[in-house]
């Protein structure tokens, strides 16, 4: 919709948030560097696991793959010793309650239409064999706000909407335009939030290790610093 507007009104600026699929002058795409998120995610979840096998649950698109290699290279950050693997979610959590059975302990999903991988993480911690921790994403999992969703979730990675709005509203009352390059390819432009400019953050809701601690606060230093590379 917002494609066909946005030509048949070409002297009206328009903004997505989270999304960059239209690519136009007049239409701002506000998007986040998930891969950021995606290493940060293996950073805590390798250096927090106990049994050094943790999960990055999500579907089989090439887009998700990226984001895999991400929070693999997170966890080598992490602790080398821990090995991540990709688990698929299709229509199905068999193969993640397998991963679970075989020793994963720390599970990084990306899966935000429905609360399944958080149903499944509650259910096995039910059962007192051994805990399993959930990093989730927010807001994009509405499941979150479940009352029974904190004591199974580790650690969110948060997106700061409310920052691409205020930016939206902001340039909207000046008379301004967001147009840095997100998509130099297919000619998508507005703004990338990241953990530089605070589009991105990290919220403790079960405590951890001060080790791990001073592991994600280091990483969030060097990604800001462009010291360690994301995405391989």
């Amino acid at each position: 919709a917002i494609d066909k507007i946005s030509k048949d009104f070409p002297d009206i600026q328009y903004a997505l948030v989270n999304s960059k699929s239209v690519g136009a002058l007049n239409v701002s795409c506000l998007v986040f560097a998930e891969q950021e998120e995606a290493f940060l995610a293996g950073v805590v979840a390798a250096s927090s696991s106990k049994t050094l096998k943790v999960a990055f649950i999500s579907d089989d698109s090439d887009p998700q793959k990226i984001l895999f290699n991400s929070f693999r290279l997170g966890a080598i950050y992490g602790n080398k010793k821990v090995r991540a693997i990709s688990v698929p979610f299709i229509d199905s959590p068999v193969d993640l309650n397998n991963a679970i059975k075989n020793g994963v302990d720390l599970i990084y999903s990306t899966r935000i239409i429905d609360g399944q991988v958080l149903d499944l993480v509650a259910k096995v911690n039910s059962k007192k064999n051994g805990k399993v921790w959930l990093i989730a994403q927010s807001p994009d999992q509405y499941f979150l706000k479940l009352p029974a969703a904190n004591k199974e979730i580790l650690v969110t990675l948060d997106k700061r909407i409310d920052r691409a709005i205020a930016d939206v509203m902001a340039l909207s009352i000046s008379g301004g335009s967001i147009l840095d390059i997100v998509d130099d390819e297919n000619s998508i432009y507005g703004r990338t939030y990241n953990f530089k400019n605070s589009g991105l953050t990290l919220t403790y809701l079960n405590p951890v290790t001060a080790a791990t601690k001073s592991k994600v606060t280091r990483a969030i230093s060097e990604i800001k610093s462009s010291k360690v590379s994301t995405q391989g």
